[in-house]
This record gives C-alpha cells, sequence and structure tokens, in this order.
C-alpha cells in the first residue's frame, strides 16, 4: 500500500516528465535532427535483437514469456489495490480494461507471429518461386585475408555448409550475435557446418587480431 501511495505521488512528476520528452522529440524530427538521437540510442539494437531471437528461434523465448507474465502480474496487482482503496466505480473500470488490453495484446502478439511465420517448403518448389540457381551450383570464388596475412578462398570450404558473416568491431549488433554463431557452430560442425567470419575493419588484423 506504501509503495502504491508514493506511486501516485510522484505521477503527476512522471506525466511532466513525459509530456517533455515528447517535446523533446519532437524539437528533434523539426529540426531534422532525429538521427543523433538514434545514434546515442543504438544500444536499444541489442534489445532489438534479442526480442527478434527469442521469438523467432525458441531460444530464450520462456524469458520473453515469463517478463511479459511478470508485467501483467504488476498491473493486475495494482488493479486490486485500487479496488481495495474504494475508488470510483469508473477509475475501476478503466483499470480493468487496461488490464485486459495488456492480456489482449500479448496473446494477439503471440498468435500474430505464429501465424505470419513463413513456412519451409521443399528445394524444388523453393526454386520454381524464387528462381534461384539449383542445389550443388558453386558460389562465386571470394579472396580474402586470413589472421596471418595469406590468401584463402570460399573454394577451401567446398562440401561443407558456410554461413560468411560480415562484421566489424564497431558494430554492436555483432558483437550480440557472435555468440549465437559459435553456438551453432560448435552444434552442427560435425554435420560439415562452418562460420566464417570477414571482417570489414579498415585496420586489418591489428583491430581483430586477439
Amino acid at each position: 500500500m506504501t509503495f502504491y501511495k508514493n506511486f501516485r505521488r510522484y505521477l503527476h512528476a512522471v506525466e511532466l516528465f513525459s509530456g517533455a520528452l515528447l517535446l523533446f522529440i519532437g524539437g528533434l524530427v523539426f529540426f531534422n535532427k532525429l538521427t543523433w538521437l538514434t545514434a546515442k540510442l543504438s544500444f536499444l539494437n541489442v534489445i532489438v535483437l534479442w526480442l527478434e531471437h527469442a521469438l523467432t528461434s525458441g531460444r530464450g523465448g520462456t524469458t520473453f514469456w515469463l517478463l511479459a507474465g511478470v508485467a501483467v502480474a504488476v498491473v493486475v496487482v495494482l488493479a486490486v489495490i485500487r479496488r481495495w482503496e474504494k475508488i470510483a466505480s469508473m477509475q475501476g473500470s478503466k483499470t480493468i480494461l487496461a488490464v485486459a488490453t495488456v492480456i489482449a495484446l500479448i496473446i494477439g502478439t503471440y498468435y500474430a507471429d505464429k501465424a505470419t511465420r513463413v513456412k519451409a517448403t521443399g528445394p524444388e518448389k523453393y526454386t520454381e518461386q524464387a528462381n534461384v540457381k539449383p542445389v550443388g551450383q558453386p558460389a562465386p570464388e571470394i579472396t580474402f585475408k586470413d589472421l596471418d596475412g595469406k590468401d584463402a578462398t570460399l573454394s577451401q570450404y567446398k562440401g561443407k555448409v558456410v554461413l560468411v558473416n560480415f562484421w566489424a568491431t564497431w558494430c554492436e549488433p555483432c558483437y550480440v550475435e557472435i555468440p549465437w554463431l559459435i553456438e551453432m557452430q560448435q552444434k552442427y560442425e560435425a554435420r560439415g557446418f562452418t562460420v566464417l567470419g570477414i571482417s570489414m575493419d579498415e585496420e586489418g588484423k591489428s583491430a581483430v587480431a586477439p
């Protein structure tokens, strides 16, 4: 009860802050400076990548829905507290409506994601639809430098399934996906799968060498 009373005490300040934030963002849009804000908030890409990974791969999805459940539980608890404080019936109805809306959004998001996922098709059907080259045709030759400064080619990996990953030391999302790529290679290496990382750093070996 004390926590909720303190929360209500600062609710007006939260409203003022959110209003000022909206005005600030509006000013950035008006003066065409929104890219500056997105650059400062680049760390949000990490959160977006994690959510995408959780929803599409199933790994981490349990954590996502657990957090969503906790959020709903908090809203429900606050609604119960408001009922205990005998708030006006109209406000109580708004609380119930808000809780129902949150639950509906979560359920709707889950089923929308499930319904819109693209189902895998067979190689022949996929070839007809996308008009791609048949499986087994050699990929274009690529020459690059390894960490020892020697020339390496894509043909050296003939017979394997190769995932070519272009990355850079200044790329924040790259640091998020690298552990997943390492895990993927360790899991499927015995079946002929390998990840080939190609750095885009202009400094070359000095930037990526361990």
